[in-house]
């Protein structure tokens, strides 16, 4: 159980950081980000973030952000 919890627990922290990323690049308030990174902290508790998961979690915020970017730039053509 217990590699299989870690595992759960790394994919938690991913997805989490990701969507940090996003909330505080599109400016959403300070209180939900406090949140979202104490929420982290205690998924991470006092392990180091490897260099291999923050690769992952800042190119999966860039590519959500990426596809958000040409949806809207779409919908812009379609209104013209």
């Amino acid at each position: 159980h217990a590699p299989h919890r870690e595992q759960q627990d790394a994919q938690e922290v991913e997805a989490e950081l990701t969507a940090y990323l996003l909330l505080s690049t599109l400016g959403v308030e300070a209180d939900a980000l406090s949140s979202a990174r104490a929420y982290c902290q205690h998924y991470l508790g006092q392990t180091l973030l490897d260099e291999k998961v923050a690769i992952r979690v800042f190119g999966a915020a860039s590519r959500i952000l990426a596809a958000g970017q040409c949806v809207q730039e779409h919908a812009g053509e379609e209104a013209a």
